[in-house]
């Protein structure tokens, strides 16, 4: 199969689970083509070269930001350069009537350039619901004619229709043949969004369970801490305040606790403050970025896995987070809030507790009740690792998502 792969970054280090979507399916022999607005700084994930991924990358041919006598000396070589049957394509991406404000600043014209010298494709595929309304747009042009397929994580289903409005989607819900959710609390989220039920299949972001070594768990024993951890990015959404101000009220009861958080953001000034305010200082340590090696590592010698999670105040949501599958893959208990699609994978007394949203005491208690169950801590650790293997392994995953991307038919 041949497949054309929308990102608006690519590879992004950080985003191993949807790279991982891209390498899976041209391990299996599938003709991968990414098309990507940016490509990040290294470091790169070692499969970018082990797989000629460079090659198979596409970007605009010049950048948003660069000066307008360039990009329109850029676009008249690369309308030169490109196959006479393509320039009736390239000049509706110019055409103000069909792409409006894109056509002016030639945005339109460089994403549709990318598909000049492009073979027919079999399928698309979209990481997110912004990839989604970018693949519409192209295929409305005649940059490509195949069936569209559009995963929905995250932010993309939850902040951007607030702040975009409810009818961000109407042109992907009526264009893309699949609408793929990555866990069943969205499918709700794109129904009252006017997506059509008939085309919503619950696909979930896999990992890679081969690379998470199964190990029985270690309760602490008397008079070690207990090493909770958590791995996010330091944003509103992830709660993280509220785990810090409930590591207070454990240490206020007498239990000893080793925090640390591996993960960088635009909040992690105000989070020092909080720990350095609260005297936590020898309890809590923000790791900063870490490279996934030593995440892993971080996660094999703690003890319970921490997800806070929240609803941010611009309506930002989680899905489900990856960590979440990693942690049980490994044989850490978890301990997360009732939100998004986290009840699907932690589920009390099997494979972890649960908490109200922003309630630090209750998460206070949760952890409290987790550590007291040190003894069920073997049975939560094998529930959750064959819950992974059997509905979260990439392998699996891609294999059905190969399945899905070949019945697609055009709506």
């Amino acid at each position: 199969m041949r497949l054309a792969y929308f990102a608006e970054r690519f590879p992004v280090l950080a985003e191993t689970p949807y790279f991982n979507i891209a390498t899976g399916l041209l391990r299996h022999g599938h003709d991968v083509h990414v098309f990507a607005q940016s490509r990040p700084p290294a470091p790169h994930h070692p499969d970018v070269e082990a797989l000629g991924l460079d090659a198979r990358t596409f970007y605009p041919a010049i950048g948003r930001d660069a000066p307008w006598g360039e990009r329109w000396k850029r676009a008249q070589a690369l309308l030169h350069a490109s196959p006479a049957g393509r320039h009736a394509m390239l000049r509706r991406a110019l055409n103000p009537l069909r792409v409006g404000r894109r056509a002016l600043s030639l945005e339109a014209f460089f994403e549709a350039g990318r598909f000049t010298t492009q073979l027919p494709f079999h399928a698309a595929y979209c990481a997110f619901g912004r990839e989604g309304r970018e693949a519409v747009r192209l295929r409305r042009l005649g940059a490509f004619d195949a069936p569209i397929a559009v995963s929905f994580r995250g932010r993309d289903i939850t902040h951007a229709p607030r702040v975009r409005g409810p009818g961000l989607y109407r042109d992907v819900f009526r264009d893309a043949s699949l609408l793929l959710p990555m866990c069943r609390a969205f499918v709700a989220r794109l129904e009252a969004l006017g997506a059509p039920r008939g085309r919503i299949v619950v696909h979930p972001t896999g990992i890679d369970v081969r690379q998470f070594a199964f190990r029985a768990p270690t309760p602490p024993v008397d008079g070690e801490p207990l090493r909770l951890v958590s791995v996010a990015r330091l944003r509103e959404k992830k709660g993280l305040t509220y785990a810090i101000e409930a590591v207070g009220r454990l240490l206020a009861t007498g239990v000893r606790v080793c925090y640390e958080v591996a993960g960088d953001g635009p909040l992690r000034a105000s989070l020092e403050q909080q720990v350095a305010a609260a005297g936590l200082g020898d309890a809590v340590r923000l790791r900063g970025a870490l490279p996934p090696a030593e995440v892993r590592a971080l996660m094999e010698r703690s003890h319970v896995l921490l997800v806070p999670s929240v609803v941010a105040s611009d309506g930002d949501e989680e899905g489900l987070p990856s960590v979440i599958k990693e942690a049980l893959a490994v044989g850490l208990p978890v301990v997360a809030t009732r939100h998004g699609g986290i009840p699907e994978l932690v589920i009390p007394g099997e494979t972890g507790l649960l908490a109200p949203e922003r309630d630090a005491e209750a998460l206070a208690q949760a952890i409290g009740e987790v550590l007291a169950a040190r003894d069920q801590w073997g049975a939560y650790a094998a529930r959750g690792r064959a819950l992974v293997e059997r509905e979260y392994d990439i392998e699996l995953l891609n294999g059905r998502l190969v399945g899905l991307l070949s019945q697609m038919r055009r709506p």
